[in-house]
């Protein structure tokens, strides 16, 4: 993940070559902020240089390169250490990345396709999201008699104009329901206006979204550690699927064998929820 910072164009190379000995003809690669985008509306002429480097290198190899979106593992700026799925500065700043980026380099045919970040999820609670909670249950019932209605309380008890986020322990019922439907939404835009901004810039650009397994709410810790990514709702933006699973262990690596069937069954269960939308899906990290 650090890989701009310690880039080796000769060590890529070997890789490329070991790569293609084993049969493998793309590899994914993080981009990162640290050196590609400390800058809002700037991008950093080191980070693209090293990035032009290893396209090359790529090419040559016969590999293509699958690029992954703006991420933390080399620093982040200020402007972008707070909610990074929900805040208007950031997304609008990751907009004018991708309008540069995908500009830059449309028509490579080395590139894959973009990734726009690897396992996002939207935050239970965040300024950003304290922010447009209100906006987005004003739009749904426009009074609060209705949504008073809708949740089954009392008129009187509810702020209609700044009311609180839920606990993350919140039970089921009509509350949750609406909060992991607005969470769903805020994910929905961050993945809809990314996608436009690289298409505007590269209409024939593939664009994904590394899905992390838990945007299948299927054996999760609770309600909060769905990551609100549904892959109902990011299916139409997006030109193909990508999911990342890991098995369920006793401990840190600790697989034993009776375990494998019902990790496979896990496995099958959100492949198959991700593949109900008619787009192709690939298990894009797997352990």
């Amino acid at each position: 993940p650090q890989v701009w910072k310690q880039f080796d164009a000769e060590a890529t190379r070997r890789d490329f070559a070991r790569l293609k000995e084993l049969g493998g003809n793309c590899v994914r690669v993080f981009l990162t902020y640290g050196s590609f985008y400390q800058e809002r509306g700037r991008l950093a002429p080191e980070g693209l240089a090293k990035f032009d480097r290893f396209l090359e290198l790529a090419e040559e190899a016969g590999i293509y390169v699958h690029p992954t979106g703006p991420d933390h593992w080399e620093g982040l700026p200020d402007w972008a250490r707070g909610d990074r799925i929900a805040d208007e500065t950031v997304l609008t700043a990751l907009e004018d990345f991708w309008r540069q980026f995908a500009l830059r380099y449309r028509g490579r045919t080395a590139l894959f396709a973009y990734d726009l970040l690897n396992e996002p999820e939207v935050r239970w609670d965040s300024p950003a999201m304290q922010a447009k909670w209100p906006v987005w249950l004003r739009q749904k019932y426009g009074t609060v008699e209705q949504l008073a209605a809708a949740w089954q309380r009392d008129a009187a008890t509810l702020a209609f104009d700044s009311p609180p986020v839920p606990a993350r322990e919140v039970g089921p019922g009509p509350e949750l329901a609406d909060y992991q439907s607005f969470r769903e939404e805020i994910a929905e835009t961050w993945t809809r206006r990314q996608v436009a901004a690289i298409k505007a810039a590269d209409p024939d650009a593939l664009v994904t979204v590394g899905l992390i397994q838990w945007s299948v709410p299927l054996n999760i810790a609770g309600s909060w550690h769905y990551s609100a990514f549904r892959p109902a709702r990011q299916a139409p933006w997006l030109d193909f699927m990508e999911i990342h699973f890991y098995p369920l262990a006793n401990g840190f690596y600790e697989y034993r064998e009776e375990d494998e069937p019902r990790n496979l069954a896990y496995l099958e269960a959100v492949v198959r929820e991700v593949a109900r939308f008619r787009k192709p899906v690939i298990i894009a990290e797997f352990g």
